[in-house]
């Protein structure tokens, strides 16, 4: 409730600011809107182009990441191409295995798993809007209907168990609200104390966000320490 109407009151801000980028890179401002054009989402942007937050990390080629929400495969690119480490994708939508397939045709190190991770094995319901796919149907941008899908899940414990990695050199998490389920279920079965860095997209409009995101902040700072933080857009942590 209080995001909506957090929502609402900066409609005619969104106005303006869709008028003063009119002219701007459509992607960056497609992301912007999605955080109403917020003053934390231009530092983020600010950051990201000076010192590659969402790209640079600490690793190499005997490196093994997880990218949990991998979209099409994008970000795993840049970094496989960066790094040359192992990375392990997951991605639910079966319309982006193809492209994420195609995308790393002929390259080794880089497994899709055709489906997403929470505390839990299950069939769930999504609701399809590219990127911003979700299992949460109040999202902002679901005011016309939406197609659906029924996709599989699966435990974080149980696939953590099947990889049998001893250490995952970075986790990054973007999961459009199905963190506020895969994170506690890291660190009640201490899985996340194999995780050298996380990185993580938090979402604001999933009901209780600020408690359940505090909570898991204030778990995570049992292990590691965050490096940088611009709040329900990214963050990142080291284990200490």
């Amino acid at each position: 409730m209080l995001y909506r109407l957090k929502r609402t009151a900066m409609k005619p801000w969104v106005l303006w600011q869709r008028h003063v980028y009119r002219n701007a890179d459509p992607v960056a401002v497609r992301i912007m809107e999605v955080f109403a054009f917020s003053p934390g989402i231009k530092r983020f942007f600010a950051a990201d182009h000076a010192r590659g937050l969402l790209h640079k990390h600490a690793l190499d080629s005997d490196s093994v990441v997880l990218d949990i929400g991998g979209f099409d495969g994008e970000w795993a690119w840049r970094i496989h191409q960066q790094y040359g480490c192992r990375i392990h994708i997951f991605e639910v939508l079966p319309g982006l295995h193809k492209k994420i397939r195609d995308r790393f045709d002929g390259v080794s190190g880089v497994t899709l798993h055709p489906w997403g991770l929470l505390d839990r094995e299950t069939r769930e319901t999504v609701y399809l809007r590219g990127p911003g796919t979700t299992m949460f149907p109040d999202s902002p941008d679901h005011d016309a209907p939406m197609n659906t899908r029924e996709v599989h899940m699966r435990d974080v414990k149980t696939v953590m168990e099947e990889l049998g990695h001893e250490q995952l050199d970075l986790v990054k998490i973007n999961i459009e609200g199905g963190e506020y389920s895969l994170l506690p279920r890291l660190i009640e079965t201490g899985l996340h104390r194999r995780c050298r860095q996380i990185m993580i997209q938090y979402h604001e409009w999933i009901p209780g966000a600020y408690w359940q995101r505090w909570k898991i902040t204030r778990a995570l700072k049992k292990t590691h320490r965050r490096v940088w933080n611009y709040p329900f857009i990214w963050e990142k942590w080291e284990r200490k």
